[in-house]
Formats: structure tokens, sequence, C-alpha cells
């Protein structure tokens, strides 16, 4: 499956923001909109695939790896910033999880979802 998404902010000098995610086959969306307070600045883009309480590797998605492609980041100016420095921050281990980078900007989070624990 193909899911798009995007973290905007909405309006105009306030800090809100606006996460949409959609899944391709079938169109269905999901959103959440937050209000972080004046005094929080975002200076960080982040990829992450969040499982919540896995007992099992089998839990991933097959394929041992999901890859985010045709990543955009925009500053504040409405810039597209050319060269997003990623950097992989891998917290868990036990199913074989990584982090790869492509030339294209391309991120991939790797997982052995056949690992047994």
């Amino acid at each position: 499956d193909e899911l798009v998404g995007t973290m905007s902010k909405v309006g105009g000098g306030n800090n809100t923001w606006l996460t949409t995610s959609t899944l391709s086959r079938t169109n269905e969306s999901s959103t959440y909109q937050s209000d972080l307070g004046e005094d929080k600045k975002i200076d960080a883009a982040y990829l992450t695939m969040e499982g919540m309480i896995l007992y099992s590797c089998a839990a991933y998605p097959g394929g041992n790896g999901t890859t985010f492609t045709d990543n955009i980041l925009v500053d504040g100016r409405k810039n597209v910033v050319e060269r997003i420095k990623w950097e992989p921050i891998v917290k868990h281990s036990e199913c074989k999880q990584g982090v790869q980078f492509a030339g294209n900007g391309d991120v991939s989070l790797l997982y052995d979802a056949t690992t047994t624990n």
C-alpha cells in the first residue's frame, strides 16, 4: 500500500500544523491539527514509523522495509530545501531495524518481519 502524507503550517503567524495522511488505494484520509503555541519552534523534520506494543516482528508490514519517496521539505519562507540531511535514529534492534538513504532522497526504514524474538 502507498500512504501519502503531508505536514503543513496553517494560518499566518500562528504555530498551528495540519497533518494529513491518505491511503492511495482507497483515498481514505486521516487528519490531525495541532496548535503548538507561540513558545515552540519546529526546527527539524522526521520520517517515522511507530508501532505501539509490538509483540512480534510479524506485526511489521511485509517487504522488510518501508520507503518514504518524493520527500519535499519547505522552509518558513516557502523555499524548497534542496539537500535534506537526514540523521538516522534507531532505538530498537530486535527486528533488525535500520535506516537506508538513497541518492535520490528516498529514505527506507528497514526491518525484518520474519525475525522471531
